[in-house]
């Protein structure tokens, strides 16, 4: 009879000890949250986007007018969406003005500052949008003028 109780103790000792392990583990992940805010004017309004992706390109020398009316082509961000809000849809599809973008990624369990993107003299470069029964994804490429990361300006 103490040998069954020992091994039920042994038993649900190890259970504990893994159950602890385990959860300990799911503390440690890092959790990032990604926010995404428009400043256009006097109006601020943020997203959620489940993803972010940026690129650079090397500045090229500029010949012409044409190519320098696309310099600012150079930085480009790309914003993955479940669904594009509609709010968000009216703010960047307004051609006339430029705005914007702060992109701030958090670890969401100290809600420490990952990252800080800023792009200013932002603009709709292309949208995406992709819908079937089981996923849906919408993706916003947006260029601009400039763009500090960390507080490091791009040039």
């Amino acid at each position: 009879m103490k040998r069954v109780n020992f091994i039920g103790k042994t038993i649900f000792s190890l259970v504990i000890l893994i159950s602890n392990l385990l959860f300990a583990q799911s503390l440690a992940i890092s959790q990032k949250k990604i926010e995404f805010s428009v400043v256009n004017g006097k109006n601020s309004e943020t997203f959620l986007p489940r993803s972010y992706s940026m690129s650079f390109n090397k500045p090229v020398s500029l010949d012409n007018e044409v190519d320098k009316i696309y310099d600012h082509r150079r930085y480009l961000i790309a914003l993955d969406f479940e669904r594009i809000p509609s709010s968000l849809l009216k703010i960047i599809t307004n051609y006339d003005k430029e705005f914007t973008g702060i992109i701030v990624i958090t670890d969401s369990n100290n809600n420490s500052v990952q990252r800080k993107v800023t792009c200013v003299g932002a603009t709709l470069d292309s949208l995406s949008d992709q819908q079937s029964p089981d996923y849906s994804s919408s993706y916003i490429y947006i260029s601009c003028r400039e763009l500090t990361i960390d507080n490091v300006l791009l040039k």
